[in-house]
């Protein structure tokens, strides 16, 4: 298996596999380490860089870092906190092992079924309840924020393996109260999630997430785009100009077809008009299945997809642990990798001084001169640059029990004790813990 390790640390946060890239950012899996050996998993959203170049969309960014932040409920993914390291940003969530809905539609498709409908109805009334929550959201004040998601999609929603469903990006979301203004002559979102007046750039509230609700429940229950053409305008027309009654026209099943029929109403004033009502009925016309159902059948299902990427991030964690390990002392930033016939003449020089001092012990008392061990450099890593010691010599372990020494000559010698056994270790260390990899 073949694994990519990002070498870029943003500050406490190490980045190990890459999940996703969009227009926006990329998406990173990162372990988060701290004092103690604390360590977890998160992800990391990082902007591309040039992106950063237009300082609205800078300011948009740190945004919904602010907006997602005031959203606390089981159904949405929260945002821990936003950062800057070298002139990026990158924002800081919850790690849910899990697969997006739009990926489990197409596996599906590609078996040849759809997804069941109890379980569909569970996934469906988890982002309804996550959508009420976002849009009921206020600010510390206890002032409404107005908040709508205008991206609600089969992409942005994920399905954990402890059976709960959960709205993640709210990158293009828009409060009313919000610093940065969104240009009104643009549409943000996924052209065939959009609500007809999201498509007219007319003034929105949160019946037009409900729409886009409605069309991700189509999909989910049917494997089929609601909304869909051979290009951008056929695809507008189609939501612009398509029947109110559509859904009693097609294959979905006789009891969803009045809550479909109502969440997609051309006329807003005729939908649903809160994602509470279309959780509620949604609920009485199909019993979703338990959180416990849900899991059971996504790694029924899933599982290869899910132990894939679990061996990708324990193979990074692996290498990056090896690779942290072999470097005892870390690596001072910007030096170039030592000439292997400089280093070793400098560890033939420090053996020499050795072997004298222990022949002068010798001479006073002993039988004959003590073997010379065998001493290596240090092994250059992946960046080219060798690991120096810094204070002290370090102790590895290569092999069986051959030890290994690091040594820079730009560092003052340690003095070296002619009789002494003991070779000195690092303050707060042991060949055991030098070797300890916790994930294996």
């Amino acid at each position: 298996m073949s694994i990519e390790v990002s070498t870029r640390k943003f500050g406490p946060f190490e980045p190990l596999i890459e999940l996703a890239s969009g227009g926006m950012a990329k998406i990173f899996v990162a372990r988060r380490t701290g004092v103690a050996g604390f360590e977890r998993l998160v992800v990391i959203k990082r902007v591309h860089p040039h992106l950063l170049e237009d300082p609205a969309f800078r300011e948009m960014f740190r945004d919904e870092a602010r907006v997602a932040a005031l959203i606390h409920h089981p159904n949405v993914v929260p945002v821990l906190e936003v950062g800057e390291e070298g002139g990026e940003l990158f924002l800081v969530l919850d790690y849910v092992e899990s697969l997006s809905l739009v990926s489990l539609i197409r596996s599906a498709k590609h078996r040849g079924a759809t997804l069941p409908l109890p379980i569909v109805s569970r996934i469906v009334c988890d982002v309804l309840a996550g959508l009420q929550a976002a849009h009921d959201a206020t600010d510390m004040r206890g002032e409404p924020l107005g908040l709508i998601h205008r991206d609600v999609s089969p992409h942005n929603v994920i399905v954990g393996v402890d059976g709960t469903s959960r709205l993640i990006d709210f990158g293009i979301a828009k409060a009313a109260a919000k610093i940065t203004s969104t240009d009104s002559k643009v549409l943000k979102g996924k052209l065939r999630y959009m609500s007809p007046e999201q498509i007219k750039k007319k003034s929105l509230d949160r019946r037009s997430d409900i729409f886009s609700a409605g069309t991700m429940l189509f999909e989910a229950i049917t494997g089929r785009l609601l909304f869909d053409g051979e290009n951008d305008a056929e695809v507008l027309m189609s939501i612009l100009l398509e029947d109110d009654s559509f859904a009693s026209a097609v294959d979905v099943p006789k009891e969803i077809v009045p809550v479909l029929d109502k969440a997609l109403r051309q006329d807003r004033e005729q939908r649903f008009q809160t994602a509470l009502e279309f959780h509620e009925a949604l609920e009485s016309a199909c019993p979703p299945a338990t959180a416990r159902d849900v899991a059971k059948w996504l790694l029924q299902h899933s599982a290869n997809a899910l132990s894939a990427r679990r061996e990708r991030i324990q193979a990074s964690l692996s290498l990056k642990d090896s690779d942290a390990t072999s470097q005892t002392i870390v690596d001072i930033p910007g030096a170039k990798a030592r000439s292997r016939v400089s280093a070793l003449a400098r560890i033939a020089g420090i053996a020499f001084v050795v072997v004298a001092g222990g022949g002068l012990a010798y001479g006073l008392g002993a039988r004959r001169a003590p073997s010379i061990e065998t001493f290596s450099t240090h092994p250059v890593d992946s960046t080219g640059v060798l690991g120096v010691a810094t204070s002290e010599p370090a102790l590895v372990t290569k092999g069986s029990a051959e030890l290994v020494w690091t040594i820079d000559a730009s560092v003052p010698i340690p003095t070296i004790s002619a009789t002494s056994r003991e070779r000195p270790v690092p303050r707060n260390s042991s060949k055991s813990e030098l070797r300890r990899n916790p994930y294996q």
